[in-house]
């Protein structure tokens, strides 16, 4: 028998989250899947739709978080690749806000709104998301990750590169 169309997007937003949770999990699918749907979880989303906001705030969260340790772990980055990856952080904290905002909007609406489906309408000036949504919050959040893991190690400059290449004749020289 086909899984509900419900449990089967549930499923997908639980497998596309379990990425962000594989260094913790020590490269265990299970136990990152499990982790992720826990987060999500913790938010309590009664709806798909709230399931997927639910996502979009942990990835969000994850991302800024992600750009914030690649600040602190490498001190010596030039202060403009810092100020970059810090703005990275901002910008992914205020999607993770604004993704709070619509999921509140969204609760608050099911409040009053018919139980069991009645009816299939988002209030008016709310929202929709679609597992389309996800994956484009996905990939923009693994972008950002990218972008930031990049600017971790920048490209040396001309200087820098032939005081390198000479470091390393007179180290040949030397041996």
């Amino acid at each position: 028998m086909t899984p509900p169309a419900e449990t089967v997007a549930r499923e997908q937003i639980f497998v596309s989250l379990a990425p962000f949770f594989l260094e913790a999990a020590n490269g265990s699918a299970t136990d990152a899947r499990a982790a992720a749907e826990a987060l999500v979880n913790s938010f309590g989303p009664e709806t798909t739709e709230q399931t997927l906001l639910a996502a979009q705030i942990i990835v969000y969260s994850l991302a800024g978080l992600d750009s914030l340790r690649r600040s602190a772990e490498t001190p010596d980055l030039t202060p403009a690749v810092h100020l970059r990856l810090r703005g990275n952080a901002n910008a992914m904290q205020r999607a993770s806000q604004q993704c709070r905002k619509a999921l509140d909007l969204r609760r608050k609406a099911a409040n009053g709104a018919p139980r069991n489906g009645e009816s299939g309408q988002a209030p008016s000036g709310v929202r929709t998301f679609t597992e389309d949504d996800l994956r484009a919050a996905i990939q923009s959040a693994s972008a950002v990750i990218a972008e930031a893991r990049a600017a971790a190690q920048p490209p040396m400059n001309r200087e820098a590169r032939r005081a390198a290449e000479r470091e390393m004749r007179r180290s040949m020289r030397a041996a």
